[in-house]
């Protein structure tokens, strides 16, 4: 189940969620390496089953990882 005006062709919010998807991959990734998380990291909250269908097509992995040496 996507967000409603993204899903429907809506460029700027199609963006801004795109742009929340690899913000949330940087600051898990910063918080990733500040807990020290070695065994997984568990994203959780209401928001998130919605945007299910959007993480592949956004840069949450690419921000999540791309933390340096």
């Amino acid at each position: 189940m996507a967000p409603t005006r993204a899903s429907h062709r809506d460029g700027i919010a199609r963006d801004t969620l795109l742009r929340f998807l690899k913000i949330l991959g940087d600051v898990s990734g910063d918080a990733a390496l500040v807990m020290g998380a070695r065994g997984g990291v568990y994203l959780c909250g209401g928001i998130l089953p919605r945007l299910l269908d959007w993480f592949p097509q956004s840069r949450f992995v690419e921000a999540f990882t791309a933390k340096g040496a």
